[in-house]
C-alpha cells in the first residue's frame, strides 16, 4: 500500500508504530524515478530500520 496524500501517510505511520514487528516493502516504479534519490536517502539514514532482504525482478516483453 502506498499513501496518496499526507493524511494517508500519517495513518500508515500510526499503523506501523502499533505493530513494529511487521516489515515494510519499498518498490520503486518508473513513475518514482524523480524520487528514487530521496527514497534511497531515507533508507541510508536508517529511517525505515534495517534493510534485511532485497529482491529484484526484471521483466522484458518481446513483441513479434
Amino acid at each position: 500500500m502506498q499513501a496518496m496524500n499526507a493524511q494517508e501517510a500519517r495513518e500508515m505511520l500510526k499503523a506501523s508504530q502499533q505493530k513494529p514487528n511487521l516489515v515494510t516493502q519499498v518498490v520503486p516504479s518508473p513513475i518514482t524515478f524523480t524520487w528514487d534519490a530521496t527514497i534511497q536517502g531515507i533508507i541510508q539514514e536508517g529511517k525505515l530500520g534495517d534493510l534485511i532482504y532485497m529482491e529484484v525482478y526484471q521483466q522484458t516483453y518481446a513483441h513479434t
